[in-house]
């Protein structure tokens, strides 16, 4: 069964053995539908998950102390693509992104989207080929992504607008 990325694990909060998780999603109450989550390829149950701010907060079952959520610090969080909600038209999950192959829509290939970050506002695409280049997840840049065929087309005069190129 295939597992995608959904969070990172930062640090233990508290002595009850609770974890706080910088959670990949645009829609924290997304993170709220999961009881289970699998960390180093083992898949462990939640007693209480929960969302305050920006964050995800994660209360494993049979972790209750500090020292023993400490063990998650720094790990990723998987589910199963199969658990995951299904999207908008217009939204895609990060595991889609990376990998995609990006042109311009004349044809021209620029190279393979290597990285998604959501810091920001927007989220921003890095991706790398002759040159790196890095811009940001808005509408009238994206004209298409071809998820079956790993392909995003992007609109030429928008890109050469918003577009941070790096030789």
């Amino acid at each position: 069964m295939e597992k995608i990325i959904i969070g990172t694990i930062l640090k233990p909060i508290g002595i009850k053995g609770e974890v706080k998780v910088k959670v990949f999603t645009n829609n924290l109450s997304r993170f709220l539908r999961y009881d289970k989550f699998t960390v180093d390829g083992v898949e462990i149950p939640a007693e209480k998950v929960r969302v305050d701010g920006q964050f995800g907060y994660i209360k494993f079952v049979n972790c209750d102390k500090v020292e023993e959520a400490e063990k998650f610090r720094n790990k990723d969080v998987l589910v199963s693509k199969s658990e995951m909600p299904k999207l908008d038209k217009d939204e895609y999950y990060i595991a889609d992104l990376v990998g995609c192959n990006i042109a311009i829509e004349d044809g021209e290939s620029l190279g393979t989207i290597v990285e998604v970050l959501t810091e920001t506002r927007n989220a921003t695409i890095i991706a790398k080929g002759e040159k790196s280049y890095i811009f940001p997840v808005i509408k009238d840049l994206i004209i298409s992504v071809d998820k079956e065929n790993k392909m995003m087309r992007l609109n030429k005069v928008r890109f050469e607008e918003v577009s941070l190129i790096e030789d």
